[in-house]
């Protein structure tokens, strides 16, 4: 079966080019351009790739990118990797950041972090429902975050940033940069509900901007990388979706001043956990403790090019791509999985702006 890897181009100015699409070899590595679909993407910057239906859901920030947002749904063609749209809807906020699908597809969350500065309008969080053909209906539950925390630049609002889902899909886990929390949602697959259980609310240290949380593969542990404090908390995943805290470790080595970190992705087998500083143009390997769940750095890498915003891990598990925004490049790293080591395997395309790599297998 090919794969195609497809790359948005965000800008901030709402000038992007919409989403660059490569044919993947995996034995190379190598990524070789197919080109720009001619969809009305305005501003993409997060993409979510079901290979079971064929379909690629882009979160669309649009040029007026203050203002409002849309989630697109495409479908992918086989033999060459194109895009179709199938539909769009409005994303029930301002500035879609992330996308997620349920285990069985049937539904997709979306975070909307809206802009920073006062105002809780448009930071919310959002379930569709998704057709079998790939088709999304409007928003079924619109859930709106209203808590700040104490920067005041950066947390007068809320801005949830990303969403994680319990691997037993009872729960969904919304990371708040503006609040310091993680907000837990009961899911009701039946009716595409969403439910905010206060009781499993996990608080971080004021001043964190909590960014990302991903689960372990096949373990009950649960990772958070913070954009402000440039920190890997360590959660255990305890009965009816709370998070116990379990360990916390610097991104940065000694004498560093600031990460600014981005991307977080746990390789497949369980052992390695990555996560990006963008100020530092670094990838950060850590080593998973599988008996407690708690991190030991191995090493930071260069990513080659500046503002490292995105990490993909290819389908053989044996490549991670970065996507360095502001460096408009993508490169590539060769993996070894038995001690962790990154080989840069130098730029493999150059495009402005990338903010979202996503691999499909169709």
């Amino acid at each position: 079966m090919p794969t195609y890897a497809y790359i948005t181009s965000f800008s901030a100015g709402g000038t992007s080019e919409g989403i660059y699409v490569f044919r993947w070899a995996e034995r190379s590595p190598r990524l070789t351009p197919i080109g720009i679909p001619g969809e009305a993407l305005e501003n993409p910057i997060f993409l979510r790739a079901n290979n079971r239906q064929k379909t690629l859901f882009a979160a669309d920030c649009t040029r007026d990118w203050e203002s409002g947002g849309r989630v697109v749904s495409m479908a992918i063609e086989r033999q060459t990797g194109a895009l179709t749209c199938i539909n769009s809807v409005t994303s029930a906020g301002v500035i879609p950041v992330f996308l997620e699908l349920t285990a069985d597809d049937s539904h997709l969350f979306v975070a909307n972090c809206g802009p920073f500065g006062r105002g809780t309008e448009g930071r919310t969080v959002a379930a569709f429902r998704v057709r079998a053909s790939g088709r999304m209906d409007e928003a079924k539950t619109i859930q709106p975050h209203r808590e700040n925390s104490i920067d005041p630049e950066r947390q007068t609002s809320p801005h949830p940033h990303a969403i994680a889902m319990h691997p037993q899909g009872r729960w969904i886990y919304v990371p708040d940069l503006g609040s310091d929390r993680i907000y837990c949602y009961r899911y009701d697959p039946r009716l595409g509900g969403l439910m905010r259980e206060p009781d499993n609310t996990t608080d971080l240290p004021r001043g964190s901007g909590p960014r990302y949380l991903k689960f372990h593969p096949d373990q009950p542990f649960a990772y958070l990388n913070t954009e402000m404090s440039n920190t890997l908390h360590v959660f255990h995943v305890q009965a009816e979706g709370r998070l116990e805290h379990a360990q916390a470790i610097s991104t940065l080595n000694s004498g560093d001043k600031d990460g600014n970190c981005a991307d977080l992705q746990i390789h497949p087998c369980g052992r390695f956990l990555f996560t990006t500083n963008r100020s530092l143009q670094t990838i950060v390997t850590f080593e998973i403790n599988r008996s407690t769940g708690h991190l030991t750095k191995l090493c930071q890498t260069s990513t080659g090019g500046a503002f490292p915003r995105s990490l993909a891990i290819s389908p053989n598990g044996k490549t991670l791509l970065v996507g360095n925004e502001q460096g408009h490049s993508v490169c590539g790293f060769a993996f070894n999985s038995e001690h962790g080591k990154l080989k840069a395997l130098g730029t493999l395309a150059e495009m402005p702006g990338p903010a979202c790599i996503a691999f499909a297998t169709v």
